[in-house]
């Protein structure tokens, strides 16, 4: 199946499976973790997850927020159509400022809890050795599988983005 022992961390603190997990920009967002568990403190800025999101949040595996923000996005880019189309209409002028400022208030949130968003998931998926009686290399191959940012991850990223965007379009014009 492949070499795994690159991905068998060197230790077995929380910190060093995690890491395993993350792959690439570990110490990112292991620096966030820990600001986390001292302050509590869910914001935190994350460019990536701002101006990238979709793409973002697939290739990280977090499939559902992916598609989330792919829809939302796919609405509000239908809605700014809709606002151009019957821009005539002093009512729908009206509603162009708000709904623009509702755009940039959505992808500002996501930037400002995309990291947020990315360490609970790692808490949530990551497997710890011990845990159901796995060992440490068994565990460290579930969490290359399940985690890490590969050229695969973001060729998924694109194509899956591409196909919810798709969907969301045909939903949309079926309305």
């Amino acid at each position: 199946m492949g070499d795994f022992n690159n991905y068998i961390p060197a230790g077995n603190s929380k910190e060093d499976i995690m890491r395993a997990f993350i792959g690439s920009n570990a110490d990112y967002y292991l620096k966030y973790y820990k600001k986390l568990q001292q302050t509590g403190k869910k914001f935190s800025w994350n460019w990536s997850a701002c101006i990238f999101s979709p793409v973002w949040f697939y290739a990280r595996k977090m499939y559902l927020l992916g598609f989330i923000s792919t829809f939302t996005i796919m609405l509000f880019s239908q809605g700014t159509n809709l606002l151009v189309k019957y821009m005539q209409n002093p009512n729908i002028v009206s509603m162009a400022l708000p709904w623009t400022i509702a755009f940039f208030a959505f992808m500002i949130a996501l930037g400002a809890l995309g990291n947020f968003f990315y360490v609970s998931h790692v808490e949530s998926k990551v497997i710890f050795p011990g845990e159901d009686g796995i060992n440490k290399e068994d565990a460290a191959k579930l969490n290359m599988i399940r985690g890490g940012l590969t050229l695969s991850s973001i060729i998924n990223a694109m194509v899956l983005t591409y196909f919810a965007s798709t969907v969301v379009q045909m939903l949309i014009e079926m309305l």
